[in-house]
C-alpha cells in the first residue's frame, strides 16, 4: 500500500508540473504584428519565386509582439538579443494555409522568434523571423492566417478570445519584374501609448520593395477576429497611412487592426493584403498634450535609406528632448532587424525644464540578412508619452552609390549655362531610385552681401522634372537628370 502511495504521489506531481510548464492557450499575452512575403531570395530552387516546374517559393518575414512573462516561451531579455537566440513563442496550431494550398489548415510554420526588443514596464516582448515555403500552382493567391487566444483581457472594446492574424499571397508572376509580387512592409511597436484628452494622429510607416502604392484600411470578419472595428472614433488617412484618434477615448487598451494592400499604378485591383495589429494604450496625464518627448539631432533623418556595406557596422545615436517640469525621458524603443544592440540610457539635464536624453545603437548584419530592413525607434517619458515614430530602411550588404564627378553636366564653373533655362545630369555608380518621402535639390545663391539665400528647390520624390534612367554609355551607371524652368541668376549653385 505505501508503495502505491508514493506512485500517486509521483504521478500527481507529474501531472501538476506538466499544467504548469504547459503553455496556456487562454490567457492574454498577444501583443499584434505583421507578416510580409514575396520571392524567395538567394535561392537555388527558383528565380523570381518561381521554379522551373511552374511552382511558387516565398519568403515571409514576421514580427510578432507577445506578453513578455507570459512563461519561457515568450521570455526575452537583452542576452537573448546579443546571442540571437530562438524564442519559441506561445502558439500551439502556427501559422496554417487557410486556402490556395493541397489541404484546408495545411501547417506552414510555427513563429517562433529572434527577440529583438522588450519593455519590463509594458510587459512584452517583440521579434521576427524569415522563413521560407513553397506552393503549388493551384491558385493565383494563398491566404496565410494564425488563429489563437488571445488579446490582453482588459479591452475597452471588442472580444480578447479570438485572434485572427493572416496575409494574402499573391502567385501571379509580375509584368515588370518578372517575378512573384512582394507585399507591403510596414514596422509598429506592440503598444502605442497616447493621452486621454487629446487628439492624436499616428502615422503608420509603410513601404513596397516593387514601388507600389501602399494603402491602409481597416480589418473585417476573418482578417481582425474579435477586434473589428475596436477603437471607437477612430479615422485613417489610406495613403499615406494614418491613424487619426479622437479626444473621446477613454483611458484603457484598445486593439487596432489594419490591413495594409499594395496597388500598381493606374490599377484598382489590389496585389495583396497584410496584417498590422497592435494595442492603444490611452493613459491619464497632468501634462499638457504636447508635451512630449521630440526627437533631435543628431538622430537619424525619417525616411532615409543607409546602406550598409559587407562586413561593417551600422551605428547611429538616438537622441531625444523633453520640455516638461514633471518628467523626463525614460527610454528609446526600438523596431529592430535580428542582432541590433542597444545602450543604456544616457541623460543631460539641460535646464530645469529642459531634459534630454540618448542611446546608441549598433548593428552588424548577417549575410542571410543582407537586402531592405526596416529599423523604427521612438523615445519615452516617464508618464508613457512617447515621440513620433521615426522609420528608415537599412539596405544591408550594399555600398551606397557613388557619384561620378566627371560625368556632371554642365561641369562645376561652366559659365555657358542660359539662365532662363538648365538641363542638369550626372552619373553614379549603381542603379538609384526615386525617393519615396520628400528629398529636395536646391539652388543656393551667393548675394553681394555675402549671404547665402535658397533661389529654388526641387522635390526628387514627386517632381516630373527628374529622371532616373541608365546611362547609354556606361556599362552599370545610371543618370540623374533635372531641368529648371525657372530663371537662374549668375552665382547660384
Amino acid at each position: 500500500m505505501r508503495h502505491m502511495t508514493v506512485q500517486l504521489l509521483t504521478a500527481v506531481v507529474s501531472a501538476a508540473l506538466f499544467v504548469v510548464l504547459l503553455p496556456s492557450t487562454h490567457a492574454p499575452h498577444f501583443r499584434g504584428g505583421i507578416i510580409s512575403c514575396g520571392p524567395a531570395q538567394n535561392s537555388s530552387k527558383s528565380t523570381g519565386g518561381i521554379t522551373p516546374a511552374g511552382d511558387f517559393e516565398v519568403e515571409c518575414l514576421f514580427r510578432i509582439g507577445w506578453r513578455r512573462d507570459f512563461d519561457y516561451t515568450t521570455f526575452c531579455n537583452r542576452t537573448t538579443i546579443t546571442n540571437r537566440e530562438l524564442v519559441i513563442g506561445p502558439v500551439v496550431d502556427g501559422l496554417l494555409c487557410k486556402r490556395g494550398c493541397y489541404w484546408d489548415d495545411q501547417y506552414i510554420d510555427q513563429l517562433s522568434f529572434y527577440c529583438t526588443e522588450y519593455s519590463e514596464d509594458e510587459n512584452w516582448a517583440q521579434g521576427s523571423r524569415t522563413f521560407t515555403t513553397s506552393f503549388a500552382a493551384l491558385s493565383s493567391e494563398v491566404e496565410l492566417r494564425l488563429e489563437s487566444c488571445c488579446w490582453i483581457s482588459s479591452l475597452q472594446q471588442g472580444s480578447d478570445s479570438n485572434i485572427r492574424w493572416g496575409t494574402n499571397v499573391s502567385l501571379s508572376r509580375r509584368a515588370d519584374t518578372g517575378k512573384l509580387n512582394y507585399s507591403p512592409r510596414s514596422a509598429q511597436l506592440p503598444i502605442v501609448v497616447v493621452q486621454e484628452n487629446c487628439s492624436t494622429t499616428v502615422p503608420i510607416h509603410t513601404d513596397d520593395p516593387d514601388g507600389d502604392e501602399v494603402r491602409c484600411r481597416w480589418a473585417y470578419n476573418d482578417e481582425c477576429g474579435g477586434v473589428c472595428n475596436a477603437v471607437p472614433w477612430a479615422t485613417l488617412t489610406p495613403n499615406p497611412c494614418r491613424l487619426h484618434l479622437s479626444n473621446n477615448l477613454t483611458a484603457g487598451f484598445y486593439a487596432v487592426a489594419l490591413t495594409l494592400e499594395d496597388f500598381q499604378k493606374n490599377n484598382p485591383t489590389r496585389l495583396s493584403s497584410v496584417p498590422l495589429q497592435f494595442l492603444l494604450n490611452v493613459t491619464s496625464s497632468l501634462t499638457s498634450c504636447n508635451a512630449r518627448p521630440v526627437i533631435i539631432p543628431p538622430s537619424p533623418a525619417d525616411s532615409r535609406c543607409i546602406a550598409v556595406p559587407p562586413g561593417s557596422t551600422y551605428t547611429a545615436v538616438l537622441s531625444a528632448e523633453l520640455e516638461t517640469l514633471r518628467e523626463r525621458i525614460s527610454d528609446f524603443r526600438i523596431v529592430a532587424p535580428v542582432g541590433m544592440q542597444k545602450t543604456s540610457l544616457r541623460s543631460n539635464l539641460t535646464t530645469l525644464t529642459k531634459k534630454q536624453a540618448e542611446v546608441t545603437v549598433t548593428w552588424k548584419p548577417r549575410q542571410a540578412q543582407y537586402g531592405q530592413n526596416v529599423f523604427c525607434f521612438e523615445a519615452r517619458d516617464t508618464s508613457g508619452k512617447s515621440s513620433d515614430q521615426r522609420c528608415l530602411t537599412l539596405l544591408a550588404g550594399a555600398a551606397p552609390p557613388e557619384l561620378n564627378s566627371s560625368s556632371i553636366v554642365p561641369a562645376p564653373g561652366d559659365a555657358t549655362v542660359p539662365y532662363w533655362y538648365a538641363s542638369f545630369e550626372v552619373a553614379f555608380s549603381q542603379q538609384i531610385f526615386k525617393p519615396s518621402t520628400t528629398a529636395m535639390i536646391r539652388f543656393i545663391e551667393h548675394t553681394p552681401s555675402n549671404t547665402l539665400v535658397e533661389v529654388l528647390s526641387i522635390d526628387t520624390s514627386s517632381s516630373e522634372d527628374v529622371k532616373i534612367r541608365e546611362h547609354p554609355t556606361r556599362t552599370g551607371q545610371f543618370l540623374l537628370s533635372f531641368i529648371t524652368s525657372r530663371p537662374l541668376s549668375k552665382g547660384v549653385k
